[in-house]
């Protein structure tokens, strides 16, 4: 009689149980956590170790954010049933939110041994590849989610976002594109959409995606830092600084937007705050290479060199091809005695950049080095004129023979002696005399022979040092002044839209048409009188060889061009003109007639 009870009231129990967790299967598809952890709770009293129950017990604490209680839940639903691969998954997924990403990986592997047809596993096995650096494989694992389940609008953005990291831009637009056309975007999906937007050089569209990520979730501090930057993009600092100033609000402890929020108030001109900036990012985040090299941009800035190329080390990790190299020997440092050694010093990323530290090989030689500079193939032939015993080779050579290796932009960081903080300052280069003798026969001696540039790559465009060439229009009204284009690529096509009246003379499809970069540039350059050019590497080239030069700056420059001086120590013969407010060029222009009428009596 007893038993007979015990297995009614058993009986009982187990119809109770199966209400309450029914119950909070319903609340947890609502949303309503609190009430489907209740519910859970129950039918756990009513039926102890149940594994469905547990596993479920798990998704709610996990989207509270209960992290070390999901886990032991999704544990002990896998001792009481290993076999069923929802609850490996569940495991896993609690793994992933604690950023166990490998232990995440291990369950989530055995768990697709046991369910390969579920379509879940494959997408969160996809996001711990991906975090555990293992794109190719995290694509195939996202690719098979959406071929078991072809709705799977997590696993499309998932695929999207992977391609958009690397650096399939167009492929991931389509994979974006694809969940906003179905309805089931979410604010994320924005977010990444409007990142890859940004990369792709459309911060205008951009700006859109990162809205409609804010309106779905206006908490997403990412969302804001984000759309600051396309601000930034766009050159409307006060509405980034904003946009960063509510992202740290959102999350106190956003390194990342803090870093941002230091690189627009150096834009803004309120240094002392852009570095307080940093050292909070700094502080939340101390390995954060990237805001340590932003900071070294400022430090360089106000001409703090020493501290400043310390952390400019830290670009390595922050910019795409710098310190990527695979280096055999060690890197140069300033104890290391150069005396009989063998240096390769080897490109990094910008042709400016080459011709400016390039000097650092004469002085490594001068030390007794035996010098080899890797370069560029198209700059092989302007880096020749270097001379005194430089050699120069392809940029990809190994460094397997030599003492020691260095990239090119650590030059000053291993080279510079105190007592000459800015070696090779005389000219360095040379033009080729032939390609002197015949460019000038061809524009003759006759004016004042002024060689114009006014803009450097895209992504100089967008940061504001670029103008446009009608700006010198002022210019070209000045009796005996030729203007003569030094422009190439880019910006060329605004010699179409000149002014009526505005002449400026173009140098023909032969300039620099053939393989080596810059050749015709020196040897038109040592044909001007004087060299006017926006911050690019024309600037630097006419520096290098020695030509009266005058660089017209944005109000906050550049680093290497630092602060409130009109010269610069790194080219004597070079002449500084900055805007008196940001993006204003014309009162930079007017200085510079000024000049020219005080200096060549025009």
């Amino acid at each position: 009689m007893r038993l007979t009870t015990s297995v009614k009231t058993h009986m009982e129990a187990d119809k109770l149980a199966a209400q309450s967790f029914f119950k909070g299967l319903q609340f947890l598809q609502e949303g309503r956590l609190a009430e489907a952890e209740q519910s859970f709770q129950h039918a756990l009293k009513l039926a102890p170790g149940r594994p469905s129950v547990l596993t479920n017990l798990s998704i709610v604490h996990t989207r509270q954010g209960r992290l070390p209680e999901a886990l032991a839940e999704a544990e002990a639903a896998l001792r009481q049933d290993p076999s069923d691969p929802l609850f490996c998954l569940q495991a896993g997924v609690v793994l992933l939110a604690m950023a166990r990403d490998g232990e995440a990986l291990t369950v989530l592997d055995a768990a697709r041994e046991k369910g390969a047809s579920i379509a879940e596993l494959h997408y969160h096995r996809a996001n711990a590849l991906k975090r555990l650096g293992r794109p190719e494989e995290a694509l195939v694992s996202f690719e098979r989610a959406i071929e078991l389940r072809a709705d799977y609008h997590d696993a499309h953005a998932g695929r999207a976002s992977l391609l958009a990291e690397m650096d399939r831009p167009e492929e991931a637009l389509q994979g974006f594109e694809k969940v906003i056309a179905s309805g089931a975007a979410k604010a994320e999906t924005y977010n990444d959409h409007g990142r890859t937007l940004r990369s792709m050089g459309r911060p205008a569209d951009a700006l859109r995606s990162y809205d409609k990520a804010i309106a779905l979730d206006p908490h997403l501090a990412e969302a804001y830092t984000n759309r600051g930057n396309a601000f930034g993009e766009l050159q409307r600092f006060e509405e980034e600084l904003r946009d960063h100033d509510k992202a740290v609000s959102l999350n106190p402890a956003f390194a990342e937007a803090h870093s941002n929020r230091g690189l627009v108030l150096i834009e803004l001109g309120r240094l002392a705050e852009a570095n307080d900036a940093f050292e909070t990012a700094k502080a939340l985040k101390p390995a954060f290479d990237s805001v340590i090299w932003n900071q070294a941009n400022l430090l360089l800035l106000q001409g703090d060199l020493d501290r400043g190329f310390r952390q400019y080390e830290f670009r390595k990790s922050r910019l795409a091809g710098a310190g990527k190299r695979n280096c055999q020997r060690p890197q140069l440092s300033r104890q290391d005695d150069l005396s009989g050694k063998r240096l390769l010093i080897w490109p990094e990323l910008f042709l400016g950049d080459m011709i400016q530290f390039c000097r650092y090989g004469l002085l490594a030689a001068a030390s007794g080095a035996e010098v080899t500079i890797a370069a560029p193939k198209k700059l092989h032939r302007l880096l020749t004129s270097l001379g005194r015993g430089i050699q120069i080779a392809d940029a990809d050579i190994p460094d397997t023979g030599y003492d020691f290796q260095l990239p090119i932009m650590s030059g000053p960081l291993a080279l510079q002696r105190r007592d000459d903080a800015f070696p090779a300052a005389g000219p360095y280069l040379r033009a080729e005399e032939t390609r002197v003798d015949a460019w000038r026969r061809k524009i003759g001696v006759h004016g004042l022979k002024i060689g114009i540039c006014w803009q450097g790559s895209k992504l100089s465009e967008r940061d504001g040092r670029s103008f446009h060439a009608r700006e010198f229009d002022v210019l070209s009204k000045m009796a005996g002044v030729r203007l003569i284009s030094l422009q190439k690529f880019d910006g060329a096509e605004q010699l179409q839209e000149l002014p009526p009246g505005m002449v400026v003379e173009e140098l023909g499809d032969d300039f620099d048409a053939g393989p080596d970069a810059f050749i015709d540039a020196a040897a038109v350059i040592a044909c001007m009188d004087l060299v006017i050019t926006c911050d690019t590497s024309i600037a630097h080239l006419a520096g290098a060889l020695g030509k009266p030069t005058w660089v017209l700056l944005k109000s906050i420059p550049e680093w290497r061009w630092f602060l409130n001086r009109d010269d610069s120590p790194w080219y004597p013969h070079t002449r500084l003109f900055r805007q008196r407010s940001r993006g204003e060029w014309g009162a930079v222009f007017t200085d510079v007639m000024t000049a020219l009428e005080t200096e060549y009596g025009l």
